[in-house]
């Protein structure tokens, strides 16, 4: 195991350690007052809402389209001002016709839609709704490296669509992207002008989301050494049942990886499950975004943040020391239930936290990356109830 040397958290793997160093906002903000003594500005503040990011392209990304920022909200003005002459000039053009009755029909279609596209271009400024080209390379993989799991690796192309729905399409903070003809598979993006554009294919979705390729690469490598490795203790031992699964394993993870690597040739099941779960209109993604704020009561917020800083020191109570270092202890026994150990990006540790909590409370309090995602929902309630 490997331990941060500013905020204790243990990792597995000496490259998550340094990943978590460099990009865990926690960590950033241990690092700042902690080294030699002198305050080092290690997290990027926003000039315009004072909100901190890990990382400068995340900053950068933030910036265009932070609330507060006056250049977004000229933005909005500007495209205000284009609808609003759009409208007018279409109405010239529509007096000049000689049928009254048709210049009255075709006046109000028109107007209804400009109407309707002028609120959707409201609504997803004041939602801070962006592009998709506006996600850098380096936000991409900062988020796959912190976020994706070998679970969503197994779950391929389908898991692959949940990833990005979550980390990249949902929020107030996310551009905007929708599937305006499920049956089609018609995918729609705003371009930096704001104007709907049709992502054919779901083309620049897919190109975007490669570029979390070193992630999958990464834990294709690590579980493909410990397959192997377990294969050769097996050979070794003449167990011929064991053999077969692993062998059975290795393939499915060869399979898995082949099939992430080939999406630009076929990304059916990347396309099928992403028209799914988008929403269709800028007011159901309104609406979805809205539900997720409710889904915290004021007392889970005050939970939630009590489990976040004692996740944060490691999981010690100044209170009861001894009593946790026991807890630390059994937590590498092997009666322990490990089924739990990757539900959503989450690692056993870290869940053992709510579990804690909910035994001692009974109360049931979610990870903030199970929130809407009934299977990590499900898996963590069975988790909770299991006896050790």
């Amino acid at each position: 195991m490997h331990t941060c040397s500013y905020c204790d958290s243990e990792f597995k793997y000496k490259s998550d350690l340094n990943r978590h160093q460099k990009t865990a906002k926690f960590c950033l903000s241990i690092q700042e007052t902690n080294k030699n003594n002198v305050i080092e500005k290690r997290l990027f503040e926003c000039t315009f809402c004072s909100k901190e990011l890990s990382s400068k392209s995340r900053l950068t990304y933030h910036l265009n389209i932070c609330k507060n920022n006056p250049d977004n909200s000229k933005k909005k003005t500007n495209n205000i001002q284009k609808i609003n002459q759009q409208i007018q000039e279409m109405s010239k053009k529509i007096e000049t016709l000689h049928n009254p009755v048709q210049n009255i029909t075709i006046n109000n279609t028109l107007n209804n839609t400009l109407n309707n596209t002028l609120n959707n271009t409201l609504n997803q400024t004041n939602h801070n709704y962006g592009s998709i080209l506006s996600l850098s390379k380096d936000v991409i993989k900062e988020t796959f490296d912190k976020n994706y799991t070998l679970e969503d690796f197994f779950g391929s192309q389908k898991a692959l669509a949940d990833f990005t729905n979550k980390y990249f399409l949902r929020g107030k903070d996310n551009p905007l992207y929708l599937c305006t003809d499920k049956s089609r598979q018609k995918f729609v993006y705003t371009d930096e002008q704001q104007q709907e554009t049709e992502d054919v294919n779901a083309a620049i979705m897919i190109k975007l989301m490669t570029k979390g390729i070193d992630k999958m690469k990464q834990l294709y490598d690590e579980e493909t050494i410990i397959l192997e490795k377990r294969l050769k203790q097996f050979l070794h031992s003449n167990d011929n049942t064991n053999i077969i699964e692993t062998r059975q394993q290795i393939k499915i993870l060869d399979d898995t990886y082949k099939q992430l690597l080939t999406i630009f040739k076929n990304g059916d099941k990347y396309r099928i499950q992403l028209s799914k779960i988008l929403p269709s209109t800028v007011e159901s993604r309104i609406k979805m975004d809205d539900q997720d704020l409710k889904l915290f009561s004021n007392d889970d917020k005050k939970i939630e943040t009590e489990l976040e800083k004692l996740y944060k020191k490691g999981g010690k109570n100044e209170e009861d020391d001894d009593e946790q270092e026991s807890n630390d202890e059994r937590l590498f026994e092997p009666k322990y239930d490990k089924t739990a150990r990757h539900i959503g990006g989450i690692t056993y540790g870290g869940l053992r936290i709510y579990k804690d909590h909910y035994v001692k409370t009974g109360k049931k309090v979610y990870h903030p990356k199970h929130i809407g995602y009934p299977e990590f929902m499900k898996k963590f309630d069975e988790f909770c109830e299991n006896d050790e």
